[in-house]
């Protein structure tokens, strides 16, 4: 009976608790990839606005801010993810789970989508608003394209 509950019960929930770390890296991603979707949509409404306009300058400016903590955000998430994998048990069971999350980081840090937001932040401080509102846009479909 002891060992059926360790087989059944506690073995499992051991190994889940050891990929938790993952699971919720997951979750952290969908919801950048989200929120840089939601950055895009607001970024466009900028594209006729008033630049001297000082309630579109703190706009500008406040986006632009939500921008670079969405950056700093990923890159803090794939510095995050590779170290959960790292921290995998060297089991036949987690191999396929370590190179899976290894190999996802790495694909986002390679794509463009941190140059796109930097690029968006680039282009509102020349106020180039259409062009930064592309560029979150590209930055969100390079996001999407992982999910």
């Amino acid at each position: 009976v002891q060992k059926q509950l360790t087989d059944q019960a506690i073995d499992p929930l051991q190994k889940m608790q050891k990929m938790m770390p993952l699971i919720v890296d997951q979750q952290r991603y969908t919801q950048i990839a989200q929120q840089q979707r939601d950055l895009a949509g607001r970024l466009n409404s900028l594209r006729d606005s008033d630049t001297s306009d000082p309630a579109v300058q703190r706009r500008v400016a406040e986006l632009e801010s939500e921008q670079e903590q969405l950056k700093q955000q990923l890159d803090q998430l794939l510095t995050d993810i590779e170290k959960h994998a790292a921290e995998l048990p060297l089991e036949p069971e987690f191999e396929k789970l370590q190179q899976t999350a290894t190999d996802f980081a790495r694909a986002v840090r390679d794509s463009e989508a941190m140059t796109e937001m930097s690029s968006v932040q680039q282009s509102m401080l020349d106020d180039k608003y259409p062009g930064a509102h592309q560029n979150a846009v590209n930055a969100a479909e390079i996001l999407e394209s992982f999910l």
